[in-house]
């Protein structure tokens, strides 16, 4: 039969003198604490949400269809920062005020369609590395491989899964992070000495940047030479050269250089023609025992017990040989 309850509120009530003035502004009252309360929390979960986000990718959504934008801020928001532009033209002009760690556009919109943005992205020395992923419904082999020969890292045509799309952007984060991660385990083993591990980058025009930047501090190991006089060879502004070392190797320019320097110093010591005050001095530190020091940081051991190792490696596989 169930349970039938019944409320009975005399606003009328002469013993109780109810006013419905009073009744209003008490409802009204209520109705504001309420909403005070869910704003409160509403903005506290806000606050919350940036703060563990704080470090996440920045995901740069390039979209001319209002909603399609919206709903993939939305998707995407939880995991990742996300900024948005509604053309090409748009996109690029925000690139140079922040640079995204990956990108997701669509072709055909006005004023400069995704792929001509993606061409001038791909082009550019300062934003070759950023991961493109263009959005389509033009699903035609001829369109898919046109926009492979912008250099798109991947061409998704539209309607699209979006778990399949989440996990291509996860792919492809992950990809830049393990390569960061390679170059930051270069660093010799205490038992295995290899002076220098070839990294292969993004592309062809990041591998060329990276042997330029690189041939660049040999060049001034053992002189005045510094994270400016590298960006002024490489004419790159402090910022743009920042953004680009930082996104290929997870370094800053300052410890590219010394990394470079130490490697060069493990070469020297591993030929066996030069002593370790040598090659402080080669290398332009004016005092050995701080080169020693920044050999061992880096390295895990001193520069004289590499050379001890790197002898007696050289000797087992002169007896390995015969």
């Amino acid at each position: 039969m169930g349970t039938s309850f019944q409320l009975n509120f005399p606003i009328h009530s002469k013993k109780y003198h109810y006013r419905t003035e009073e009744l209003n502004n008490e409802t009204a009252t209520s109705v504001m604490y309420q909403e005070n309360i869910t704003a409160g929390k509403q903005q506290t979960e806000q606050q919350q949400t940036k703060e563990l986000l704080k470090d996440a990718p920045i995901i740069l959504l390039v979209e001319d269809n209002n909603n399609l934008r919206a709903f993939l801020n939305k998707c995407l928001a939880e995991h990742y920062r996300i900024m948005e532009a509604t053309n090409g033209q748009e996109a690029l002009h925000k690139i140079k005020q922040q640079q995204p760690d990956l990108i997701i556009s669509d072709v055909m919109m006005p004023l400069m369609d995704g792929e001509k943005m993606c061409h001038i992205l791909k082009s550019d020395i300062e934003t070759s590395h950023i991961p493109v992923i263009l959005l389509t419904a033009l699903g035609s082999r001829r369109e898919i491989l046109r926009g492979l020969e912008m250099k798109a890292d991947m061409y998704i045509v539209k309607p699209f899964d979006l778990m399949v799309l989440k996990a291509n952007i996860s792919n492809l984060l992950e990809n830049r992070e393990l390569l960061r991660k390679k170059f930051q385990m270069m660093p010799l083993e205490k038992h295995r000495p290899e002076p220098k591990v070839k990294m292969t980058m993004p592309s062809s025009l990041d591998n060329e940047f990276m042997d330029k930047v690189t041939r660049l501090v040999k060049e001034g190991l053992g002189k005045e030479f510094n994270v400016d006089i590298l960006c002024s060879r490489m004419n790159m502004s402090r910022t743009s050269f920042y953004n680009k070392i930082k996104a290929l190797t997870g370094i800053a320019p300052a410890d590219f250089i010394r990394t470079v320097r130490m490697q060069e110093a493990a070469r020297l010591l591993q030929s066996g023609q030069y002593t370790v005050s040598e090659v402080a001095d080669i290398l332009g530190f004016a005092d050995p025992k701080y080169f020693t020091d920044n050999f061992k940081k880096y390295y895990g051991i001193t520069p004289s017990t590499y050379m001890k190792q790197t002898k007696e490696k050289g000797r087992d596989d002169l007896q390995n040989i015969k």
